[in-house]
């Protein structure tokens, strides 16, 4: 008789012995070693893919081939910029802002930015955690979807803290300069994309840990490479460290 675990691949041989023994302790798996790779193959419908770089850092693939980035590293704890309940605060340095809406399905909300005018919200009080490294870089990652053609879209991210802003009278003239990222849209309905773009401790208004920051997001729908002309909606906003 063959014994089966002899023709197995040592991958999945390691994942099969954690499976086992998960089940039959009943009880969580304490740690799991997980090789380092250059990277992943996409994986199939309905699947995502959890693998280990180089850099020491998790990360996962969707069918896709969207990669992101799911571990911090450097011991920094990051933080998650949410989606307001409700339109949240204009900003001034736009006239108009996005609609807030949800998903007739799954109730996920959303902000709808124009697809002509550009439009720009903020989200005030945010605070850097204790663990954030102002000589580090800080990574900003938005997921958007439009549910038409793939089209080219242009994104702007300010960021001031609050103590060199003045929020009574103007906060978008303040900011600090914007830092602009492109992104494509996917053109199949219910999937989005997610972009990612890096900013300095400069970008930041030289912020340092423990402060509150003003942070505005801005489509720039009137550049000439953002090529959509219809609504993009912004699903999720991530800055971390």
């Amino acid at each position: 008789m063959v014994d089966p675990l002899r023709k197995a691949a040592p991958t999945a041989l390691v994942f099969a012995l954690c499976a086992a023994t998960v089940a039959l302790a009943g009880s969580v798996v304490s740690n799991l070693n997980i090789r380092e790779t250059s990277g992943a193959n996409t994986p199939a419908t309905g699947s995502v893919s959890l693998y280990a770089k180089a850099d020491g850092l998790l990360y996962s693939k969707d069918d896709a081939g969207t990669e992101t980035q799911v571990s911090g590293g450097g011991g920094s704890a990051g933080f998650t910029i949410g989606l307001p309940p409700s339109a949240g605060v204009a900003s001034v340095s736009s006239t108009t802002y996005p609609a807030f809406g949800t998903n007739a399905t799954s109730g996920i909300p959303h902000l709808a930015f124009d697809g002509a005018t550009q439009e720009a919200i903020q989200w005030h009080g945010v605070t850097l955690p204790a663990s954030y490294d102002s000589a580090a870089n800080v990574t900003v990652e938005i997921t958007i979807s439009s549910g038409t053609a793939s089209q080219l879209t242009r994104w702007g991210l300010r960021v001031a803290t609050v103590e060199r802003a003045a929020i009574s009278t103007a906060p978008g003239t303040l900011l600090a300069t914007a830092v602009y990222r492109s992104g494509t849209t996917s053109g199949t309905a219910g999937t989005a994309n997610t972009h990612a773009w890096t900013l300095s401790n400069a970008d930041l208004d030289s912020a340092a840990a423990g402060d509150l920051l003003i942070i505005e997001l801005a489509r720039d729908a009137a550049s000439a490479e953002d090529t959509s002309t219809v609504d993009v909606l912004v699903h999720s906003v991530r800055i971390f460290q």
